[in-house]
Order: structure tokens, then sequence, then C-alpha cells
């Protein structure tokens, strides 16, 4: 399916046809599909990667038609998989590290009317408005703060996890998911917790040494989350990847069964 891979994760059933979808941004495809089974996600997982960057992503989806051509065409792999009548249900959008750039797009075409959660596993950067006070400029992500402040006020779920790693050109993870916390007007507070590792192979293998999460603080409003977590090496980062499982996937799984 282009740069995108279908999965149908062993947790998956559907009675009528109609399949909730996972349309997930950046990462070892194979990854988030097993992490996926691993939550018990009922949804099938659409993955694509673009390349480094979140410059592809945005490049990629600046035609608003592209992303709507992609997900018929998921429902048209369902049906030839032996799907009947298949056809979306609900949709929730993730990305690791660069795919935000695919959400700054697509959230701002018609298909948000779709989209019922956002997932961002370390992901989303904006520029800085000043640098020395390191303001982050919320216009260039203005479809996610959108998002943000709808999952605030219980519509759409909205969950972010970072990690602390530095970047001086842009603003950080950390530094962005600050600005949406102020912006829906929640709160961080201090918080230890230490999220399940996950059992099967690949995950364990997608790091040179073992990071695993280790959580210091976390903010909520109705459905938005976001939750911060000590590391600033590139394995802390892909931790957040390795154990989506037990974080983004997990309020995913326990929102969609409500």
């Amino acid at each position: 399916m282009g740069a995108g891979a279908l999965f149908v994760p062993a947790s998956f059933h559907s009675e009528d046809g109609v399949f909730d979808l996972l349309v997930f941004f950046h990462g070892n495809a194979e990854l988030v599909a097993q992490s996926a089974a691993a939550a018990k996600l009922n949804a099938l997982v659409f993955v694509v990667n673009l390349g480094i960057g979140s410059g592809a992503y945005e490049l990629h989806y600046a035609i608003p038609a592209i992303f709507s051509h992609e997900l018929a065409r998921v429902a048209d792999v369902a049906k030839s998989r032996g799907l009947a009548n298949a056809r979306v249900g609900r949709m929730a959008l993730g990305a690791w590290s660069a795919g935000y750039g695919a959400l700054l797009r697509i959230l701002a075409s018609d298909v948000r009317a779709r989209v019922s959660a956002v997932l961002l596993a370390d992901a989303l950067h904006s520029n800085l408005t000043d640098e020395h006070a390191r303001a982050v400029e919320l216009d260039r992500i203005a479809p996610v703060v959108r998002f943000a402040q709808d999952a605030a006020e219980d519509r759409g779920l909205f969950v972010m996890t970072h990690s602390e790693v530095n970047e001086f050109r842009y603003a950080t993870t950390t530094e962005t998911a600050d600005a949406l916390v102020a912006e829906v007007g929640a709160h961080r507070t201090r918080t230890t917790d230490w999220p399940e590792r996950p059992s099967f192979p690949l995950a364990r293998s997608v790091m040179s040494v073992d990071r695993w999460l280790e959580q210091r603080s976390e903010a909520h409003r109705g459905h938005f989350h976001v939750r911060g977590y000590r590391g600033y090496r590139e394995d802390d980062h892909i931790a957040h990847l390795a154990q989506m499982s037990s974080t983004v996937l997990s309020d995913l799984v326990a929102y969609w069964g409500k």
C-alpha cells in the first residue's frame, strides 16, 4: 500500500465489517502492530513511514485527498482479506518522533471530523517565537492544539508522552507539552511510575541499551493526558515507541472500551 503497511492484530474482530482503525506514522511497523496486539486493541493498524524528518510527512499530506485515498485503500484491502462490508468506524491517529508532521496536515483537513483520538509518543515539536525565553510557537501546531483543547472538554482523546531529550534549534517535546498543558488549562504534577515492559522480543531489541520508561510527571484534564518521562539519550526516545502498548495504546483501549 505505497508507504504504508496494513496489519490485522490477533486482538481484532468484527461482526459486521465495521472496523476501528489506528493510523500510526513513523517507527518500526512490526513493532507498532505487535504493540497493538499486546495492548489488546480491537482495531486494524495502518503504519506509514516516509523517511526522516517531520517535513517529509507534512509534504506528503499537503493535499488532503491523499489521506482520504489511503483510507479508502485500507478498506479495500480489508475486503480483499475477507472482511465483508469493510468500512472504517472510529479512527485514531498516532505518531512517534517525526511522524507528527502528518498529524499537522491531517487534523487541518475535513478528515478531522472522523478522528476520535490522537496519540503522540515522544512526538510534537514546534518553532520558538523567542529563543531566549524558549517560547513555543503554537500557531505552527494549531491543528493539534485545537484537538487537545477538544479532548480537555471530553470531545476526543489526546495522549502525549515525552522524554527529556534536549534540542536548541526548536522546541523540545517537553517544552511543547508544557505549552499544551498551559493552553488547555491543565496543571503538571510530579509522580513516579514505571510502565509495564513489553514481553515480546521485538520491543526489547530496538534499543541498543535497555532504557525503560520511568515516569516523572503528568497532567490531565478531561480526556487530555500528558506524561513526562526521564531520559535524554536516543534509547530513552526509542523507549516511547517500544513501550507504547502500556502507555498511549493502553489509554486508547480504555477510551474506546467505554
